[in-house]
């Protein structure tokens, strides 16, 4: 735990004015960033990258989590390992909607991480986060005529569309779903109140 405090210690001293919160689980460091400029959230990694205090060169996972009732909707969470020390870090880092701009938005890693590429587009797809700055942004887990982002909280739980076969013609078609009530039957007694 030593280690630790020695680490969060000289994060402090080298960004100060970038830190919200700092919180040790289980010997894995999590830092939640303040949301600043693009340059400076760059500049975050590329020292975490390049000190040869830090030197987390190998970038884990790249995960996001929807806050629907919050200010900031989306938190990026950045999982960094450092390999020689056998330590790991946890990066959040809060996405904000301004009143200029309507869309989730975040600075790619590409330019220092290579396993970036492939987590953004996974990002993208699921959350509808568009990184800049990579240029492979397309889908990779849903179909190209996917329409929506399927891990928004907002997004529906069936869906809009279903594929069905149809046998006539040997194709596969997409169907708008349609949910009927009337057959659905609702228990409302418990199978434990008789005993």
């Amino acid at each position: 735990m030593n280690k630790d405090l020695i680490f969060i210690e000289y994060f402090i001293k080298i960004f100060p004015k970038y830190i919200k919160k700092i919180w040790v689980y289980k010997n894995d460091i999590t830092i939640s960033l303040k949301n600043k400029n693009d340059n400076d959230f760059l500049n975050i990694f590329k020292c975490l990258k390049n000190h040869y205090h830090f030197y987390f060169k190998q970038l884990v996972d790249i995960t996001a989590i929807d806050y629907l009732s919050n200010f900031s909707r989306f938190s990026l969470y950045y999982n960094l390992l450092n390999i020689l020390k056998n330590k790991r870090l946890f990066i959040k880092y809060d996405i904000f909607l301004s009143k200029t701009k309507y869309i989730n938005y975040n600075i790619s890693l590409i330019t220092l991480y290579n396993s970036s590429i492939w987590l953004e587009r996974e990002i993208w797809d699921m959350y509808g986060i568009i990184f800049f700055g990579n240029t492979e942004l397309r889908r990779i887990l849903t179909d190209y005529g996917f329409k929506g982002h399927p891990l928004r909280k907002d997004f529906p739980l069936v869906g809009f569309l279903e594929l069905n076969f149809n046998i006539l013609t040997k194709t596969l078609q997409y169907v708008p779903i349609e949910l009927s009530q009337d057959y659905r039957k609702f228990y409302f007694i418990s199978a434990w109140e008789n005993i």
